[in-house]
């Protein structure tokens, strides 16, 4: 019996896993290996003796059997998950947050919509650069918490976006259809590790928005390509990139998709600048 079934066993590492309860092995472990008399082969000494291949076997069969347990992965999710909010608790929602501007553009909105892109063209006319450049879309969404008593608004605007992303990731989670029970924390953990999503929570941006319709959209698009291509539209009525998801849409449902998206975002736009002015200033101006 040679080194590797002496190690594993003839049934191999992957039935040894299931006895103990853990997640099939991840293949990406196991990149050149593709069946189990090819793995015992990577374990026996080449015919010019030395035992260099017996010893990388063992070793890649040591990481195969830590990594590929869901006790290990959890736990590596939930360290991860720790110092994620060790790092962005002390920072959260600083004074500066765009949420606040976000808020007072909502406002803007209530008093005197029409005046607010102008104002943007005169301050970067003047050299000022950080002023209201996004579309009225994002302006209306603020304005039912602008609504509100401080500091209620911004904490709900946050709480909501933070909501929109949860609710968002698993619709993309469902959309990727996993077959394996490791995928869960090695794609929690890819959320986790994700600082961009973590820093558009801390700041108050509106993120959520964009991937709750996104992920929305890919759950549906093979059997609904019309209504996905639609919350689509709707998410670029908010902020222009959404729209490259078309580049990722099956020839068969492509058509139907992207007419619904640049028919549903034109709708959205054309109405959304009826209060603050014709659309040609805010792409000139």
């Amino acid at each position: 019996m040679d080194e590797v079934e002496q190690l594993d066993g003839p049934q191999g590492i992957n039935q040894r896993h299931f006895r103990k309860g853990a997640a099939p092995l991840p293949p990406f472990l196991f990149p050149s290996v593709s069946t189990m008399d090819e793995m015992q082969a990577l374990g026996r000494p080449p015919p010019g003796g030395g035992a260099e291949t017996s010893f990388l076997a063992r070793l890649r069969i040591a990481a195969a059997n830590f990594l590929g347990d869901r006790r290990v992965l959890w736990s590596i999710v939930g360290i991860m998950a720790i110092r994620r909010l060790v790092a962005e608790l002390p920072v959260f929602l600083p004074p500066d947050a765009d949420a606040y501007f976000f808020l007072v553009g909502g406002r803007q909105a209530l008093s005197d919509p029409g005046s607010i892109y102008p104002h943007s063209a005169a301050l970067l006319a003047a050299g000022y650069p950080f002023t209201i450049l996004w579309p009225p879309t994002q302006t209306l969404m603020a304005v039912p918490f602008a609504l509100l008593s401080p500091p209620w608004d911004v904490w709900l605007w946050v709480a909501l976006n933070a909501l929109m992303f949860a609710v968002g990731l698993y619709f993309v989670y469902r959309a990727i259809r996993p077959k394996k029970q490791y995928f869960l924390p090695l794609y929690l953990l890819c959320v986790v590790c994700f600082t961009p999503l973590f820093e558009d929570i801390r700041l108050g941006q509106r993120g959520g928005a964009l991937i709750l319709l996104a992920g929305a959209a890919m759950l549906i698009v093979r059997r609904h390509p019309v209504f996905a291509g639609a919350l689509t539209g709707l998410g670029t009525s908010i902020k222009f990139y959404p729209a490259v998801m078309a580049l990722a849409v099956a020839p068969r449902q492509w058509t139907r998709f992207t007419g619904a998206l640049i028919g549903v975002a034109s709708v959205v736009l054309l109405v959304a600048f009826i209060p603050f002015g014709s659309p040609l200033l805010y792409l000139t101006g």
